[in-house]
């Protein structure tokens, strides 16, 4: 099975059992991400160009007064100077509308990570499901991020491209994170069709669980294996347990349901 196409989501049971029965899927605010650094302000400087104050002046944001837009680039620069900046409340304000207009869904390219399974599927006892790349974008409108992670950061031009800024912004995390390999879509309310808007809930269709990964501390009680096995018995998904493997560091999957 060629897994490259899949990305895994880690989930406590709960979440998993709502996602699996009712076929939907949470996106979030980067506000309630756990990592203070997350689409963090400080990526991105402000310098000013030309085609910056053009755009800004043609969508409605910025407006010059008396003949201020007849003046040099370089006068109109100086004018702007504290409005477009890093400390100002305007840029922060708008930064802020930006990220509430976010809804990021956050996945792994692993689906055997013990961490993730620690941090995100609640000590073991939880899920890792497998979602097909090609079968979701069909349901869902997103973007995709794979994540970078560094020890340090270098600022880039907001000015120079507000979009390439946002990805940057949305992509770029402290490289103790790096042991996620995380992979995000990302979509607003304006492009995805929300079930639960308020909550970021969203309907998938079920044929794009492909692999199910139930947590080696996860009670799972007979009504559920059945549930389990009749919806998803012909999707071709496949269902497996984890269990600490008794030599090493390390979580292998074991048949669980064989499909």
């Amino acid at each position: 099975m060629n897994t490259n196409k899949y990305i895994y989501k880690y989930v406590n049971k709960e979440d998993g059992m709502r996602i699996l029965f009712d076929n939907t899927l949470k996106f979030s605010s980067p506000n309630d991400f756990n990592d203070p650094f997350d689409c963090y302000d400080e990526l991105l400087k402000y310098d000013i160009t030309k085609e910056f104050i053009e755009e800004q002046i043609k969508i409605g944001i910025l407006k010059f007064e008396n003949d201020e837009d007849k003046l040099p680039l370089h006068e109109q620069k100086k004018l702007l100077s504290n409005l477009y900046n890093s400390d100002n409340e305007t840029i922060r304000n708008s930064l802020s509308f930006l990220r509430n207009d976010l809804k990021i869904s956050c996945f792994s390219e692993l689906y055997n990570q013990i961490l993730m399974w620690s941090h995100y599927a609640d000590k073991h006892s939880g899920f890792c499901i497998g979602f097909d790349l090609d079968l979701l974008s069909s349901s869902i409108d997103f973007i995709l991020s794979k994540v970078n992670y560094s020890h340090d950061f270098e600022k880039i031009n907001y000015c120079l491209s507000p979009n390439k800024a946002l990805e940057y912004m949305i992509s770029n995390k402290s490289i103790h994170w790096e042991y996620e390999k995380e992979i995000r879509l990302r979509t607003n309310i304006r492009k995805t069709n929300f079930k639960d808007s308020e909550n970021g809930i969203v309907e998938i269709n079920k044929d794009c669980i492909k692999e199910i990964y139930i947590g080696s501390k996860s009670h799972i009680s007979n009504e559920e294996a059945y549930l389990l096995e009749t919806k998803y018995s012909n999707f071709n998904t496949i269902i497996k347990k984890m269990e600490l493997d008794k030599n090493s560091f390390k979580l292998n999957d074991m048949n669980w349901i064989n499909n």
